[in-house]
């Protein structure tokens, strides 16, 4: 008896009916909603419930006189006189209440099967309609896409309404571009000079080449001109500008001087 007890308790444990509460948040008119749930169960009908002042609870009664929920969770509504839920201006609201009792998994709206359709008063399926990515419950209907408006950005989204300030503008002066979505800057040898122009990405060495090591380049000769008015007994003199010298060979002329 004592067990038979505690596997009717389980039983009534796992029969007990949950609530499944569906919001919606939207910037248009709905006219009519089907949607799909998924995780199993079985769904009670659905019944409105009131508050103390008589009135719906949910919003889906309060404009919709035809609510059907078959109790494999497949749930239509709509109005008989053509009455649509007006945009709920970015809040978010309770559609329907509902009880669920069993299941296999948490309930979602299934946003992905073709059952599920959202239509606008003119009755055309508004092709936008989805779900939160948090919250498979929750209904979003909005045109409004945020995203990059402005179409000299890498990250420039042709699809967007509404510009939300992620914006990535190159500065060409500081010769940075797009790649991709990405932004980057064009100056290998970070000298302020971008490749596209930069005739040498790196540094020139004492021969004049690129990134070259100075062995490249011609003999030249450096002459030291003299004048002066006094007797001069020494001389020690250094040079600038680099490069390296021969050691030093007299030259003569014809007269071998």
């Amino acid at each position: 008896m004592k067990k038979f007890l505690l596997t009717l308790m389980s039983l009534m444990t796992f029969l007990t009916a949950e609530e499944v509460v569906i919001t919606l948040s939207s910037t248009e008119p709905i006219n009519g909603i089907q949607i799909p749930l998924t995780g199993g169960g079985t769904y009670s009908q659905y019944v409105a419930q009131t508050n103390q002042f008589n009135q719906f609870i949910d919003i889906a009664p309060q404009f919709y006189n035809a609510i059907t929920v078959t109790p494999g969770g497949f749930i239509i509504m709509y109005s008989l006189s053509g009455t649509s839920i007006p945009s709920t201006n970015g809040t978010t609201q309770t559609l329907l209440t509902l009880e669920r009792t069993g299941g296999s998994d948490d309930a979602c709206i299934d946003s992905s099967s073709l059952a599920f359709a959202i239509s606008d008063p003119l009755g055309t399926t508004l092709q936008y309609a989805t779900t939160d990515p948090d919250n498979c419950l929750h209904l979003i209907v909005s045109n409004v896409v945020s995203g990059c408006t402005n179409s000299n950005a890498c990250n420039y989204n042709p699809n967007a309404t509404s510009d939300d300030g992620s914006c990535v503008v190159p500065d060409t002066s500081a010769c940075e571009s797009c790649s991709g979505n990405s932004l980057v800057t064009n100056d290998a040898d970070n000298d302020g000079i971008c490749d596209d122009v930069d005739t040498c990405a790196g540094s020139l060495d004492d021969c004049g080449v690129c990134n070259g090591d100075g062995s490249t380049c011609l003999p030249e000769t450096v002459e030291i001109l003299l004048s002066s008015t006094e007797p001069i007994n020494g001389i020690q003199i250094p040079l600038s500008g680099g490069g390296t010298y021969s050691q030093y060979v007299a030259q003569t002329n014809q007269f071998n001087q």
